[in-house]
């Protein structure tokens, strides 16, 4: 999948690498140290309160609008 954010300029692009169920007291959320990268991390209303998904991404590429 693709995950596209946008600038007033640009849309950046990223691939998403991984989602994962996490425990929002327990977990990190770690990123390579080199590179473009782009973590999403949302609450899990479905499941206990401290249930996050953590989405990464991997940049592809950034396109004038």
């Amino acid at each position: 999948e693709t995950v596209s954010v946008y600038s007033a300029t640009a849309e950046y692009r990223y691939t998403v690498t991984g989602v994962r169920l996490a425990n929002a007291t327990e977990d990190v959320v770690e990123l390579p140290a080199t590179g473009k990268f782009l973590a999403l991390v949302t609450c899990d209303s479905f499941g206990k309160k401290t249930d996050r998904y953590i989405v990464t991404a991997e940049f592809v590429g950034a396109y004038s609008l």
